[in-house]
């Protein structure tokens, strides 16, 4: 087997180069120049040195739509382009809510962060200010045959599909925030609604490099096809890219490997467009052992409170798998483990009590990009990427998957189902209705709930026909 990643084994916590902040209310009246205060002195000295990549105001009004135009004042050759971003993001900032008015900070050198950290979080004119945490795929290629399609008769879909009153929820938007999608494969076209891999200064080309995306949008959605790798479901599916070139040094210093990232900024870009797109739910099959900060816990907070089920991937990790992984590990969201043919939990599956429930996660089949791609590089001793081929290439067009970020989509599809079925429902109560319908698995012996499993695996049928038995609680869209 080859990994793409185990986040919690080697992985960091944080980015070294960036910084994220919420101005306060008043910054724009007291701070008209940006030495003002130490803190936007500082970083305007920052800026004039050429020690900044860019200041960047993550203001949600600019982010609807197709994410066109800039996210903030990009830093080039002038400290008044610092107090423009500032200012956009002083624009934006609302009271109650906490997702308005940031500013990432995005520096060139790791050695100039802590001080400037400690500015500005001593500054009256800024609310908060903290690291970044670093968010990963939580998937990997298997390189030995794999069985087609199992995972559906583990999850029971045929008997779903064929309860009375099953419409195909066409009409459910479900988000994919991952490394991006080949719309154009065969088993997916027609399938996506929108792409969005252009955001503010980003214009990631469209091509799905690492294919995570693109196998995860095949279990969801895929159509019939004759390598079996159909999908679950027909919504409408929004998928959203935001894996850049950058990639890390996995493992540290002596590791021979660089694999891709998510993109704070991109990341973030696409959490606040999700909530313009007015999702059902939203798949993140990503994530890192790094607390959220203020500004991606209120967007995902937003996100649940205006109807918005969150599904994520509960991570994989070997040698510390009690470490909790976020977002899963965020209140409200649907955590989800993996298992495999036996029904045993994946050894690889993080544990904790924030888990909901498992899905199959070993031996998936699904879609891949038709162009062949890479999970990340070979490395010269210096750190560098290696010349010549980096032996991290993917298959093409199908392959079979392991990891709980294959499981965390087949949960997703069914939360499209029930909504599809039974109409609009509150996050808890979808989360509810899984844990409730799930199957016990031998490894909790009797046990309703255990911190390798949760509630047990998903059964949609079960999942359904509750639904359609049982009062639920119905939720009105809020504006977001």
């Amino acid at each position: 087997m080859r990994a793409i990643t185990r986040d919690a084994d080697a992985a960091p916590e944080h980015h070294d180069d960036l910084l994220i902040l919420r101005v306060g209310p008043h910054l724009m009246r007291d701070a008209r120049r940006p030495h003002d205060t130490p803190a936007l002195r500082h970083l305007a000295r920052l800026e004039a040195r050429g020690h900044l990549h860019g200041v960047h105001a993550m203001d949600g009004g600019s982010l609807g739509g197709s994410l066109g135009g800039s996210l903030g004042g990009s830093l080039g050759g002038s400290h008044a382009r610092v107090v423009r971003a500032l200012r956009r993001a002083h624009r934006h900032h609302r009271t109650g809510e906490a997702h308005r008015g940031i500013v990432m900070v995005h520096l060139k050198h790791a050695r100039h962060r802590e001080a400037l950290h400690d500015l500005l979080r001593d500054d009256p004119h800024v609310e908060w200010a903290e690291r970044v945490p670093m968010r990963f795929i939580a998937g990997s290629e298997i390189r030995l045959p794999a069985p087609r399609g199992w995972h559906h008769a583990a999850v029971r879909l045929e008997e779903a599909r064929a309860l009375p009153g099953f419409r195909e929820p066409r009409r459910i938007r479900v988000g994919v925030i991952d490394t991006g999608v080949d719309a154009g494969h065969p088993a997916l076209r027609g399938r996506i609604a929108r792409y969005v891999h252009r955001i503010g200064p980003y214009h990631a080309g469209p091509e799905d490099v690492v294919g995570h995306g693109t196998h995860v949008c095949g279990i969801i959605a895929a159509g019939a096809n004759d390598m079996g790798a159909a999908g679950m479901c027909r919504p409408r599916l929004f998928a959203w890219k935001v894996f850049s070139t950058d990639t890390y040094l996995a493992g540290g210093p002596d590791a021979a490997q660089r694999h891709y990232l998510v993109d704070a900024i991109a990341y973030r870009a696409a959490l606040h467009d999700a909530l313009a797109a007015r999702l059902d739910v939203l798949n993140l099959s990503l994530g890192g052992t790094g607390r959220p900060d203020p500004h991606e816990a209120a967007l995902l907070a937003r996100l649940q409170a205006s109807g918005t089920t969150i599904v994520a991937a509960m991570g994989n990790s070997i040698a510390q798998r009690r470490r909790p992984s976020y977002p899963a590990a965020s209140p409200g969201v649907v955590a989800v483990g993996a298992v495999d043919r036996d029904g045993e939990v994946a050894d690889f599956s993080c544990i904790g009590r924030h888990i909901a429930l498992c899905a199959p996660g070993v031996e998936i089949w699904s879609t891949l990009p038709r162009q062949p791609g890479a999970f990340g590089y070979g490395v010269t001793p210096s750190g560098r990427r290696a010349a010549g081929p980096s032996g991290l290439e993917r298959n093409v067009r199908y392959d079979g998957w392991l990891g709980t970020s294959m499981a965390c989509p087949q949960v997703t599809a069914a939360v499209a189902m029930l909504v599809g079925m039974h109409g609009p429902m509150a996050p808890d109560d979808v989360r509810l209705h899984l844990m409730r319908t799930a199957t016990p698995l031998p490894a909790m012996r009797g046990r309703s709930f255990t911190m390798s499993c949760g509630a047990g695996r998903l059964d949609v049928a079960r999942l359904l026909a509750d639904a359609a038995r049982g009062p639920r609680a119905r939720t009105r869209r809020t504006g977001r």
